[in-house]
């Protein structure tokens, strides 16, 4: 694809140097596959044998909580994956070819596990996403394209639900002054990376030195990104959106929560909910700590009980939640995600032809 060149719903898959560039960013092969889906096979064992006690703290209380309500929390969970879906399909039926929202709903769950078993910055989960749209037929540009706009929409909802989050707590008098400094730093480390790429695009290659271009797979990542950064520039309406529907999967974040809440028999405001799942988001992403571990749960209690929420009843629907969102989803996770590195291993060569 030209840099630049803007796509039409159903339009024939671009061919060109863009797709050589994402061959050097996405290995394939059955090998590599193979290796994959071990190393994420033995990191989830791990994780669970470490984490067997916070897994057994959910499943008791869980046999405590009214199972109607924490039905009715994982049907909210289950409708942040939907909605994941659909920012994809949204950008692909803008960049290449409308994609069946059941077709892709899958692949966020197991995005969730390949992100959680293998912490890395969201690297394992990016690859994995990559190989898998190639093997439903998109183009390695467009695949790249519709994680980066994800990615922007992402962000920029976390930043818009934080800054509220901030404001409620500091309201209430909950002592924001380190979280807001580590948010601050963490936004602008995000700013900068996006401004360095985006001088990337605006001025290369005179922007780069031989020496730069030289390091094995850089020059075909700056094209990539230039031409995903060029489409995220030309298309701000599609920005928008994938950020609206970002704020509203953390919305449903604040519902599951607040019905967990209900199915322990503590009633808590809608509001708090909310501020709770996105300060204990913060913390796990500001903390040294895979997965969040500790600090997430932490960061939640704190919050709610800034609120005046009773200590035990925020620990307790903390631990709910983070089963709910965390620890159930590992389980269909792991399996889609062994089904599509064996499905790559029997088709190694599916991108070649695109």
């Amino acid at each position: 694809m030209a840099p630049g060149r803007k796509f039409t719903p159903g339009s024939n898959r671009p061919k060109g140097d863009d797709e050589s560039a994402m061959a050097g960013l996405s290995p394939r092969g059955p090998r590599l596959a193979l290796l994959i889906m071990g190393a994420l096979t033995l990191a989830a064992v791990i994780i669970v044998v470490i984490n067997l006690g916070e897994i057994g703290a959910f499943a008791k209380h869980a046999t405590r909580a009214q199972p109607s309500w924490l039905v009715l929390a994982a049907a909210s969970q289950i409708a942040t994956y939907l909605c994941i879906a659909f920012v994809w399909r949204l950008v692909l039926v803008r960049i290449y070819q409308a994609k069946s929202i059941l077709n892709l709903f899958p692949l966020a769950i197991a995005k969730l596990f390949a992100d959680q078993a293998l912490p890395s910055g969201g690297v394992s989960g990016a690859l994995f996403f990559f190989h898998a749209l190639g093997q439903r037929g998109v183009p390695r540009q467009q695949a790249f394209a519709t994680f980066a706009f994800t990615t922007v929409g992402f962000f920029a909802a976390f930043l818009f639900a934080t800054i509220i989050s901030l404001i409620s707590l500091s309201i209430v008098g909950g002592g924001v002054t380190a979280l807001a400094i580590g948010a601050a730093l963490f936004f602008l480390v995000i700013l900068l990376l996006v401004t360095l790429m985006t001088l990337i695009t605006n001025f290369y290659p005179i922007f780069m030195r031989d020496w730069f271009l030289r390091i094995p797979g850089m020059n075909d990542a700056i094209k990539l990104s230039s031409t995903a950064i060029k489409q995220i520039m030309s298309g701000p309406g599609l920005v928008v959106k994938a950020t609206a529907i970002q704020f509203f999967v953390r919305l449903l974040d604040g519902l599951t929560l607040f019905v967990v809440f209900m199915a322990i028999g503590q009633p808590a405001l809608y509001g708090i909910c909310f501020v709770g799942v996105v300060i204990a988001s913060l913390t796990a992403t500001l903390g040294p700590i895979p997965m969040g571990l500790g600090t997430f749960e932490a960061g939640m209690v704190a919050s709610l009980a800034v609120f005046g929420i009773p200590v035990e009843a925020a620990l307790t629907a903390t631990l709910l939640y983070r089963g709910l969102s965390l620890w159930l989803p590992l389980i269909p996770g792991f399996f889609i995600i062994q089904r599509e590195f064996l499905r790559m291993r029997s088709e190694p060569d599916s991108y070649q032809d695109q």
